[in-house]
């Protein structure tokens, strides 16, 4: 979503923000599984807050992939969540 987002705008991925909503709607999960994993990402810092706060729109952005650390090349990509969540 960030990549075609990027190639669409002609920026890097960093610059991209996105919110839970374009999460939700690119994958169709629900708000509470975004919500849910987009804090497991935060906690590894994949992501970063780069607005929000309680009755206020969140706004996130991708870290580097330098900073991601090892075990996150390991993450899956949109499509293989998807294949997962369809064989479960």
């Amino acid at each position: 979503m960030v990549r075609a987002r990027a190639a669409e705008e002609q920026k890097s991925p960093r610059e991209i923000a996105f919110t839970r909503s374009d999460i939700s709607g690119f994958l169709e999960w629900t708000r509470r599984q975004v919500k849910t994993h987009i804090k497991e990402l935060e906690e590894l810092e994949a992501v970063e807050v780069i607005r929000g706060s309680r009755g206020r729109e969140y706004r996130y952005r991708l870290l580097r992939n330098s900073a991601l650390g090892p075990g996150l090349n390991k993450l899956l990509t949109p499509e293989e969540l998807r294949e997962k969540f369809l064989k479960a």
